[in-house]
């Protein structure tokens, strides 16, 4: 581990820079679960966000369960500036920004099949499947970007993409209908108003 800024009473450092252990990319993170304090400001936010997860995506009612959460940072003077293109572990993911954009240059967050970055209002939220190649873009010239990070297992991913019998191809892909939904939702779990969700729909056939 690495970062230099050590957590209160002399506890290990505070920003973790091993190799993530979702996608085995190198980060500069802070897991949630290690900090009580995280835990309950996170709690009420992250209740609603699975809550939205079940609304806006077709679950058919397969249980939801949070497998990682963590604040992640991208400086740009040194350390881990992005992230590289890459998918998250389970099924669905999403991305909270944790600070204004005008704190910092560059950054967001792109998705290679959308063709598009976006840098979200601080509070707003990215709703995608995991499977939708994305990276963190590097923050250049000035400041740091923070953001919450969430990966969702859905039914126990595997066993759910399975079932019973044959599923479509585009759910195995973890598309969802050969669609890739990104949401976008406000602080306060409403769609963010002019900013709605993006869909990309590929000619896959299902079978």
């Amino acid at each position: 581990a690495g970062g230099g800024e050590r957590a209160p009473g002399g506890a290990p450092p505070l920003w973790d820079s091993a190799e993530e252990s979702q996608h085995y990319l190198p980060t500069k993170e802070v897991r949630v679960a290690e900090l009580p304090a995280l835990v309950a400001a996170t709690r009420p936010g992250v209740d609603r966000t699975l809550g939205l997860l079940r609304r806006l995506y077709p679950l058919e009612g397969a249980r939801l369960r949070l497998a990682d959460l963590y604040v992640a940072r991208y400086d740009a003077d040194g350390g881990v500036s992005g992230l590289q293109l890459h998918v998250d572990a389970y099924t669905l993911s999403f991305s909270v920004a944790l600070n204004a954009a005008d704190e910092y240059g560059g950054g967001g967050l792109e998705f290679d099949a959308l063709g598009q970055v976006r840098r979200e209002p601080q509070g707003n939220a990215l709703l995608f499947p995991s499977k939708l190649l994305h990276r963190g873009v590097p923050v250049a010239r000035h400041g740091t970007r923070f953001a919450l990070i969430g990966l969702v297992s859905v039914g126990e991913d595997e066993l759910w993409a399975a079932g019973a019998g044959a599923p479509p191809a585009s759910r195995l892909h973890g598309m969802f209908a050969r669609c890739a939904s990104l949401e976008e939702v406000g602080a306060g779990g409403e769609r963010a108003a002019g900013r709605n969700a993006t869909e990309l729909c590929s000619g896959w056939a299902d079978t």
